[in-house]
């Protein structure tokens, strides 16, 4: 059983115990107290993980940390809420002291698949500090094998521009919309050419079509999020492109095209993602 919790009446309910331990192990690290000096802290107290063991060692306070079941699953009670648990992860990741190439800023196709823009296979990306962005995509295709010469950071913040376009598009009314304008234009138009009008009925007519009309008109916009102030593998940022992004197509050295969720494509309006045959 995932600590925290416990079975009962063979439903999986909170371990009010546990939570606690959780709860003052996420405020711990929040606050500045590192994983290593966590897991002492809770084996000296001999605080049981499974029945008869308490050695805990860094690694296992952050899988605790970093386990999204305590946000809350179909069999699992939630026991942090969404703002703290992303405050962890992020906090996690500044604390990362790997240097090699500065992991925390990594954009690989763990956040989201990275495609040729030529062929539509997927890449290989390759690091290397000798070269001028450090990194490069490989398209995986053997009959492509198109190079693309773009940086972790030129990376996020060319996603971040094109999602920011993606909210700034415009989107046509419905087609259900349309036809309940015209059905009603045509009452309209046909009541005012009879001699038996009721009023009421005609003034409620034209007022449900203009405010059809005005919602043709109006431009929708997609949820808006400020990504001004989200760094580069922050665990919002992350959540917000895999909602929003089904892949990235690379098209040049810092040139990307965006294929959304909703089945768009955001960037170049010349869309050649064809075979490489």
């Amino acid at each position: 059983m995932k600590f925290g919790y416990m079975m009962k009446n063979g439903e999986t309910v909170l371990c009010e115990v546990q939570i606690a331990v959780y709860r003052q192990a996420t405020s711990d690290y929040i606050a500045g107290v590192s994983l290593k000096a966590k897991a002492d802290e809770l084996t000296a107290q001999k605080v049981e993980y499974a029945p008869g063991k308490y050695n805990w060692n860094k690694n296992r306070v952050q899988r605790m940390l970093t386990d999204p079941t305590y946000l809350g699953t179909e069999t699992h009670p939630p026991i942090i809420d969404q703002e703290t648990y992303d405050k962890v992860q992020e906090i996690m990741q500044s604390r990362n002291t790997q240097k090699d190439c500065k992991r925390e800023k990594v954009f690989s196709s763990s956040v989201v698949p990275i495609i040729c823009g030529k062929c539509g296979a997927s890449t290989n990306r390759r690091y290397d500090a000798r070269w001028v962005n450090n990194t490069v995509h490989i398209c995986s295709n053997p009959e492509c094998k198109a190079t693309y010469a773009i940086g972790d950071e030129a990376l996020w913040d060319l996603v971040r521009i094109k999602i920011v376009a993606a909210d700034e598009t415009e989107v046509e009314p419905s087609e259900e919309i349309m036809t309940a304008v015209r059905r009603l234009t045509n009452e309209i138009d046909h009541d005012l050419q009879g001699l038996d009008v009721d009023a009421e009925t005609l003034k409620n007519k034209i007022f449900e079509c203009a405010a059809l009309q005005y919602a043709a008109l109006h431009i929708k916009r997609r949820e808006s999020v400020d990504f001004t102030e989200m760094k580069p593998h922050s665990p919002v940022l992350i959540r917000e492109i895999k909602k929003r992004v089904s892949a990235v197509m690379l098209d040049g050295t810092e040139e990307i095209r965006l294929q959304m969720t909703d089945g768009q494509v955001i960037g170049k309006e010349n869309d050649h993602a064809t075979d490489c045959n």
